[in-house]
């Protein structure tokens, strides 16, 4: 066989080899990614007649958030309620349930544009901005009572709205989908109409790029007489770099975020430079230098990403205030609602309300093998005091993962004490009411002074719920401080199954301070 014909046969193996190493790495990444939530594509009407639109309101707000949404064109009547200002968020992403019932948790993202009959004021706002720009107030002025026409571009990670003629720039999201919802406060505003079109997104040649690419290189490696077996042993290194690269550049990047398609390719072909120097000169210095550049890849990929979409670049104060990966948490705040572990409260009913702070764990434990033994001091509490006082109550257990009394502190009165206005709070001091980074007796006693304001401020009645596992200079402390400023102090066992003394006690002390 000629030298000729051996190059014939050797150039289309190599080629062929190494578009299937390339498209093979590519397709590795995406398994290794955290799957966003699947692109929905029915489109949805709202089926109301003229004289029948619907209510939106804080309590009452319109959500499609159980779907996930990519490029769409919405069209929607809206009219705001005197005093009233109307959310439009969208590019809604929240943890979902998966077919192998895994949920990986994190903080919910979302943005927002403003339409508002108070003041003016930015239009678009991120999901920090919304919850702790206090600064930023209004949104675009619509007069109360006028129905005004909202219509919505969102394409990738880019969306434009134009609202009563009004036509506002792009504006780019950390999603390139999601759900959407609108929510109204200070008062009910009206939805008169809404259509929401799903458009066809183009399937991703990724794959083909990154085969293509490592096409190339193969072939030059043939061309300039590098054997069959060099040239294939080089472009193997490709899927293992990329598995490598991609379980670095995406662990930085925030959870069920879609790296953008340059982004994949890069981390495909990240093995390509130590390929290609392997093949021309297997030398330790061109080693070294393949190296550096692999790594400038790979933070050429963070780079392109943006700084924005980084776990690290996350606001602080989203742990500070709904503790950690706290899901639907941020948009509940956005819309003044509380999930509890057994249910959802929100502002709709006029009623006694008990904040109970400091674990769900000890006044909503997860259901047990046996749901018909006595348990959920919460919901006891409820049942009781609204029989004894003869009127609705409503027992609030605020939420929080592995939260630190200090953090559901913050979060209520940020964002629920003022609407909600509790008549009282209970609130359980054990070992972990204090941030664990701070000295316990010193955080015990920032968190009672934090207390102290929050019945100042709010005129809520304070219950202490002792703990009788804590150490006795804590107890001391902790009986002097109730003591000094005229507080109930119940001391007991706490978990899920309450004794039927500490509910009494806690009973009798609400019913004083409630009557």
């Amino acid at each position: 066989m000629t030298k000729a014909r051996f190059s014939f046969i050797r150039l289309p193996i190599a080629v062929l080899f190494s578009f299937a190493c390339g498209a093979g790495s590519l397709e590795l990444i995406e398994t290794l990614m955290t799957s966003p939530r699947p692109i929905f594509e029915e489109p949805f009407r709202l089926a109301r007649d003229e004289d029948h639109p619907l209510e939106i309101s804080a309590a009452q707000p319109f959500s499609l958030a159980g779907y996930s949404y990519g490029d769409f064109d919405v069209y929607a009547e809206v009219e705001l309620p005197e005093g009233g200002e109307l959310d439009v968020v969208f590019r809604q992403v929240e943890p979902w349930m998966r077919e192998d019932k895994s949920m990986p948790m994190y903080h919910g993202r979302f943005s927002l544009f403003r339409l508002s009959a108070v003041d003016e004021g930015p239009f678009y706002r991120s999901r920090d901005q919304a919850l702790f720009a206090d600064d930023m107030q209004g949104g675009q002025v619509l007069a109360p009572g006028v129905v005004a026409s909202v219509s919505i571009e969102a394409r990738g990670r880019k969306l434009r709205a134009n609202v009563a003629g009004v036509a506002h720039p792009w504006c780019e999201t950390l999603d390139d989908r999601g759900g959407i919802s609108m929510v109204v406060r200070g008062g009910t505003g009206l939805l008169r109409s809404f259509q929401l079109t799903p458009l066809p997104r183009a399937a991703s040649m990724s794959w083909v790029w990154a085969g293509l690419v490592s096409s190339l290189v193969a072939a030059l490696g043939v061309m300039l007489g590098r054997r069959l077996l060099m040239v294939s042993s080089a472009m193997l290194l490709l899927p293992g770099i990329a598995w490598l690269g991609a379980s670095f550049v995406l662990s930085l990047l925030l959870p069920e975020i879609r790296p953008a398609e340059l982004t994949l390719i890069g981390m495909a072909l990240a093995g390509l430079p130590i390929s290609l120097l392997l093949i021309l000169r297997p030398r330790a210095l061109n080693f070294l230098l393949s190296l550096i550049l692999l790594a400038g890849i790979w933070f050429a990929c963070l780079s392109a990403e943006g700084e924005e979409r980084l776990r690290s670049s996350e606001d602080a104060r989203l742990t500070e205030h709904f503790g950690v990966n706290s899901g639907q948490g941020p948009m509940d705040a956005l819309t003044r609602r509380l999930h509890s572990r057994t249910r959802v409260h929100r502002l709709a009913n006029v009623v006694t309300r008990v904040f109970f702070l400091g674990g769900g764990d000890l006044f909503e434990p997860w259901p047990r093998d046996q749901p018909d033994t006595p348990g959920y001091l919460s919901l006891q509490l409820e049942v009781e005091l609204s029989r004894e006082l003869g009127r609705e109550l409503e027992s609030v257990v605020v939420p929080g993962e592995g939260a630190s009394g200090q953090q559901q502190l913050k979060l209520v009165r940020r964002f629920y004490l003022e609407e909600f206005q509790p008549e009282a709070l209970v609130f359980a001091v054990t070992r972990t009411s204090v941030d664990p980074n701070q000295d316990f007796a010193e955080g015990l006693v920032d968190l009672l002074d934090d207390l102290d304001k929050v019945a100042e401020e709010s005129q809520t009645k304070i219950v202490i719920l002792g703990s009788e596992l804590l150490p006795a200079e804590y107890t001391d402390l902790l009986r002097s401080t109730c003591a000094a400023r005229g507080w109930p102090l119940v001391r007991g066992l706490l978990g899920a199954e309450p004794s039927e003394r500490l509910v009494s006690e806690l009973q009798a002390q609400l019913i004083t301070l409630l009557r």
